[in-house]
């Protein structure tokens, strides 16, 4: 729809229109669904209750609607095998919360990922009745009404694996499973991806209990930066972050090491959220660097066109990096931040191949020193 000509006030109106509808849609229980975010297997075997191989009894699956608007379906899962756990009998009436969407086609049960997300709506399992691994823990069937009857039930699509990973999960319920694991890694290389994170999250759980602030960051920033699963990345980043300042130097060497690479403007976000002010003179002295490197290599990119030997990403790099400083300096409240921001926006509203994104990041940074500044004059009185 072309609305080139319409007035401003109707063309404002039409977009308020298509945001309302766009919210509405999205809070719509129907539509709506509340995956879990990732889980990883060793948070798999120690966060569930009961770990069992089965399938869904032929015709036992049928839909259910609680009050509150809560959909679902119940089923009898069928139990060949208890992994973890204790259970008596060979059924269980279970419940499939919405996470998890259920498909009858063909006399076959198809379990996928009820996500409004393409990206993630994908096939658990092509018949829910062949054997699969359960991962299972009692929740409430009907939103959380008091009444409402505990079953045990699964919710999202990690909490259902293919039944060639028993033995794989064997070694993780196992006692010492991290040697076992990196044995049986040898043989089954497809596993790597997921055993790679199970092993490092290991590892991560090890050094948070380290007592020594000092050892404990260090061995944390490698994973903090580099770990195979964002989930483990974030696990890292939240310690650090909960060590405030005194983590912040910790993360220099890595600053340094990593030359204008992706993992620079995580760090400075690090120190950002800490606030470590140690790192301002660092963070002033990068902010003259890059607008210099942004302009050699930029002007090399004109003048040499595709020929040239330098890469685009370098010159989006110089970029990222000034970002995050700017925002780090207002952050740590830098004396010097709003002059230093003020210089930044002044040098870079000067080259017509600039970022846009580096004004704008300019201008929040102000509008944050302006707003601590007001909550600082408020508290005073």
């Amino acid at each position: 729809m072309n609305t080139q000509g319409w007035p401003l006030r109707l063309r404002c109106l039409l977009c308020l229109g298509v945001l309302a509808l766009v919210a509405y849609v999205a809070s719509c229980p129907v539509v709506r669904a509340d995956i879990p975010e990732f889980i990883g297997d060793g948070e798999l075997v120690d966060r569930f209750e009961l770990i069992v191989i089965g399938g869904l009894r032929e015709d036992s699956v049928r839909p259910v609607r609680h009050p509150g608007g809560f959909r679902g379906e119940h089923a009898t899962l069928v139990i060949k095998e208890v992994l973890k756990g204790k259970f008596k009998g060979q059924q269980i009436p279970l419940l499939i919360r919405h996470g998890l969407q259920v498909t009858i086609k063909e006399g076959k049960v198809e379990l996928r990922s009820n996500s409004t997300s393409p990206m993630q709506w994908l096939p658990v399992a092509a018949d829910a009745r062949q054997d699969q691994i359960w991962f299972l823990r009692k929740r409430q069937g009907g939103d959380g009404r008091p009444d409402a009857p505990w079953m045990w039930s699964v919710y999202g699509s990690h909490e259902v694996q293919n039944v060639d990973l028993a033995e794989y999960f064997k070694l993780l319920l196992s006692p010492e499973p991290e040697s076992k694991v990196r044995d049986y890694l040898k043989s089954r290389p497809q596993l790597a991806v997921r055993a790679v994170e199970y092993l490092e999250s290991r590892e991560v759980r090890r050094i948070l209990k380290e007592p020594n602030p000092a050892i404990r960051y260090q061995k944390l920033w490698p994973y903090c930066l580099g770990a195979a699963h964002e989930a483990t990345r974030s696990s890292a980043r939240r310690a650090l972050f909960e060590g405030g300042p005194e983590s912040g130097p910790y993360l220099m060497a890595a600053f340094q090491r990593y030359q204008h690479d992706r993992h620079r403007p995580d760090i400075i976000q690090i120190w950002a959220r800490t606030g470590y002010t140690g790192c301002a003179d660092l963070l002033v002295a990068l902010l003259d660097e890059n607008h210099r490197a942004y302009l050699r290599l930029h002007g090399r990119l004109e003048r040499e066109g595709s020929e040239s030997r330098i890469n685009p990403q370098d010159v989006t790099q110089l970029a990222s990096e000034v970002r995050a400083a700017i925002y780090a300096l207002a952050e740590i409240g830098d004396p010097r931040a709003e002059q230093l921001i003020a210089e930044t926006s002044r040098r870079w509203r000067e080259i017509p191949s600039a970022q846009e994104e580096i004004l704008n990041a300019c201008y929040s940074a102000m509008e944050s020193i302006e707003q601590r500044r007001r909550k600082a004059l408020q508290t005073e009185r």
